[in-house]
């Protein structure tokens, strides 16, 4: 940032993926998301965006105290299903509304029908010994008291191969929890797990890059594309991939290579 304001701007710079992860994490731990019943006087199309803007803000004040961080707004969005996303000004803030009392407090006012929902971290423990069962409350208590997480840390759990896929003589298998606690879930990819005294590797569940479908660059959809062309992923042509009249040509927009095909993810892009 300092090094920023010392040499200017240059607009056109690319930004790196680091710095866009940041700013994703940043604004994702500043907002809480709200699911909105269909039949609820605040579902999309029964209420203006101001309206609604309004009724949170009023649910907010009822929750302030002395010792309560800055609850001001940043942005609302409200989408189809009823999802609502409140992001606010800094994740203090977020994190105080996500609490057990003040979210009760803060969904009685704004809509007793409404559920605030946790944002969880999804984590892979591998080589779990089968007779762990993720079913089991008891079992998942369990681990998160032997690895000295807070009760109910653990939001699911579920076996990632079916068990109808596994061999008759096998053991151990991968398993997936998602975490509502952000430090928790760091450290067990960090440090690995114990599950009755063992100790298991841990890591992030990585999920496939996503690519916009009007630039061809990662980290975007297009409805978020800020490109006033079409890309096309097959041979780069400044047109629509379905109009591409020379799908012999493949080239790769990412690397700017002719060497590789969009999405192939052999690619030193991805």
């Amino acid at each position: 940032y300092k090094a920023a304001l010392l040499t200017g701007i240059d607009e056109n710079a690319p930004v790196s993926q680091d710095m866009k992860r940041l700013a994703r994490s940043m604004i994702r731990a500043r907002q809480v998301l709200i699911e909105i019943p269909k039949e609820s006087n605040l579902a999309p199309g029964k209420i203006s965006h101001a309206q609604l803007v309004a009724k949170i803000m009023n649910a907010l004040k009822t929750i302030m105290n002395d010792d309560t961080p800055e609850l001001d707004l940043r942005a609302v969005s409200q989408f189809k299903t009823g999802g609502t996303v409140i992001e606010m000004l800094s994740s203090e803030a977020a994190e105080y509304l996500k609490t057990k009392n003040i979210k009760e407090r803060f969904i009685n006012v704004l809509d007793p029908n409404a559920t605030l929902k946790e944002r969880t971290y999804q984590v892979v423990i591998q080589f779990v010994p089968l007779t762990f069962d993720p079913d089991n409350m008891e079992h998942l208590r369990e681990l998160e008291q032997e690895n000295r997480w807070e009760q109910d840390t653990i939001t699911s759990a579920r076996w990632i191969k079916p068990p109808n896929k596994r061999t008759p003589t096998q053991r151990v298998t991968h398993l997936t929890i998602r975490l509502n606690d952000p430090k928790a879930a760091n450290k067990s990819i960090r440090d690995g797990i114990t599950l009755n005294k063992n100790r298991l590797q841990a890591k992030k569940n990585k999920q496939e890059s996503f690519r916009c479908a009007k630039c061809q660059h990662y980290g975007h959809f297009a409805k978020e594309c800020i490109s006033h062309k079409d890309a096309c992923a097959n041979c780069a042509g400044e047109h629509r991939t379905s109009e591409c009249d020379n799908r012999d040509h493949t080239c790769c927009i990412p690397c700017a290579s002719d060497d590789f095909k969009d999405q192939d993810n052999t690619m030193p892009y991805y």
